[in-house]
């Protein structure tokens, strides 16, 4: 998680919210990264649970969606 904040945070983006979450009995932990409108939501799951991430293939937590507004 240290790591992608950093990243992101070399980019510009402000650590605007950064907290854990109890995940299947176990400790997950997640931030928000802002930049201007922009707002990146970054997850670090459990560890028990990342096989069974990276085994999937409908797109379940592993994907990037972007949200815009129609003016």
């Amino acid at each position: 998680m240290q790591k992608s904040i950093q990243f992101y945070e070399g980019l510009g983006f402000e650590n605007i919210m950064q907290q854990s979450f109890e995940f299947d009995g176990d400790k997950g932990e997640v931030a928000m990264m802002k930049s201007g409108e922009i707002l990146i939501e970054i997850y670090q799951m459990p560890i028990h649970i990342l096989p069974e991430i990276k085994a999937r293939k409908d797109g379940k937590i592993d994907h990037f969606a972007i949200d815009v507004a129609i003016s």
